[in-house]
């Protein structure tokens, strides 16, 4: 019987090292999908200006993505954006 167990241990041990990385790194991507919507706003003048292009629903939703914590998508989309309007993406 215990041998059936022997696997339980490594993988409470795994997950208790792993979920303190895993927080860590979201963190990290939510400043950096921050510091992206930022230098977006940037590229464009500051939110919607009289008179200037409106945003794509694309990068409309990757912004709102972005703050409701959904990095995974809304990063490659401000990527490519901000590539797209040359402009230097932030560190990360």
């Amino acid at each position: 019987m215990i041998k059936s167990f022997n696997w339980v241990v490594p993988t409470l041990i795994a997950i208790a090292v792993a979920t303190p990385a895993l927080s860590q790194t979201k963190e990290a991507d939510q400043k950096y999908c921050n510091a992206l919507v930022e230098a977006y706003q940037k590229s464009e003048g500051g939110h919607k200006m009289q008179g200037s292009t409106p945003r794509s629903l694309e990068i409309t939703k990757a912004i709102d993505g972005c703050r409701s914590g959904d990095t995974a998508s809304a990063i490659p989309t401000l990527e490519k954006h901000l590539r797209n309007r040359k402009v230097d993406l932030p560190a990360r």
